[in-house]
């Protein structure tokens, strides 16, 4: 995509969202809405970012007001009443259309409001916490030792709860991720538990990754064996140095190669991508900032990715993400981001 033309996106973006705020503004005010629908018509971008600006808020307007008493002294107060509906699909705003726009446009007020209270940090789950022997925080790499002398170095804003007895040793990894440099012990074999998905080993080194739609297994050495009795049928898989697979919920495995010097790179800072899902991309980003990323419409988050991305920087790996797409990049608050393919 040209400079030109990402320019040309990003102004429409900028656009769609001084609209929401103003239609919001002043629902009943006839000429502002007939300029909306002016701009609407006038390019098929300001129709399509209209589109995602809408679904963003929407997705902001739904969500449970958490930490009410964190967020609302920084939201001013409006000096008369603001409407508060969900906003509507945007592709209902057409030309002539006569419904009256507050019912169609979620209160722009009300959206920060609990966009804000969605970042300041809408708090870890609380039973996942309460079931955690370690958990780490947003941009956080922490390394362990347990008490056999195996090493667990767990990412960002993730969690982990350990059970060791004369028979075996398992770790749960309750969210996020984690890298496991097991010290040998046959008679005790090793496990981690992802959600349904399974891994046992005897003596390796290895990555699991648990994200909303699948779990990934990478090992930079050594065999494990990787299953989900859940899935129907159940799955089992044997990984090698080198390998690595992604099981999603259903039960569909994806086998891939991976460098073992390239396994965990996050470690490193890095994150490298092999032909991945923008959506596993992008939640692989998400525990490096500290804010909401949101990804409008399921197009762009089934696309795929490769690259390398500097973790240090995560709204830099985001762009170029994006840029990869033709998709825009924007701060709707200080502390919200929105992706959007268009």
């Amino acid at each position: 995509m040209s400079d030109s033309a990402g320019q040309t996106r990003d102004k429409a973006s900028r656009e769609a969202t001084d609209w929401l705020i103003l239609l919001q503004d002043d629902p009943e005010d006839r000429a502002l809405r007939d300029r909306f629908e002016q701009w609407l018509n006038a390019d098929s971008l300001n129709r399509a970012a209209w589109d995602a600006t809408a679904r963003a808020a929407q997705m902001m307007a739904v969500a449970p007001a958490v930490h009410a008493a964190r967020w609302r002294p920084a939201v001013v107060t409006p000096s008369r009443p603001r409407y508060a509906r969900t906003v509507r699909a945007a592709s209902r705003f057409r030309s002539g259309a006569r419904s009256r726009l507050h019912r169609r446009i979620a209160a722009a007020t009300g959206a920060v409001a609990v966009a804000v209270c969605l970042v300041l940090l809408a708090a870890p789950d609380i039973p996942m916490r309460m079931r955690a022997d370690i958990v780490t925080a947003t941009a956080e790499v922490r390394s362990v030792a347990l008490e056999d002398g195996t090493t667990v170095t767990l990412g960002p804003e993730s969690a982990i709860s350990v059970r060791y007895d004369p028979d075996g040793r398992q770790v749960d990894l309750l969210a996020g991720e984690a890298y496991f440099d097991v010290v040998s012990d046959p008679g005790r074999p090793f496990r981690v538990a992802a959600g349904t998905v399974r891994a046992r080993v005897l003596g390796t080194r290895f990555d699991v990754w648990r994200g909303e739609e699948g779990t990934a297994v990478s090992v930079a050495e050594g065999r494990v064996r990787v299953e989900n009795p859940a899935a129907a049928p159940p799955v089992s898989v044997i990984l090698t140095k080198g390998r690595a697979a992604r099981l999603d919920g259903r039960g569909a495995v994806r086998r891939f190669a991976v460098a073992p010097d390239q396994v965990a790179s996050w470690r490193d800072g890095r994150l490298i991508a092999q032909d991945e899902p923008v959506e596993d991309v992008i939640d692989r980003l998400r525990p490096y900032h500290d804010g909401v990323i949101l990804v409008a419409g399921s197009a762009l988050a089934d696309r795929t990715v490769t690259g390398v991305y500097n973790l240090d920087d995560p709204m830099s790996a985001l762009s170029g993400i994006a840029r990869a797409h033709g998709a825009a990049v924007r701060r709707i608050t200080p502390w919200i981001v929105l992706v959007s393919g268009f």
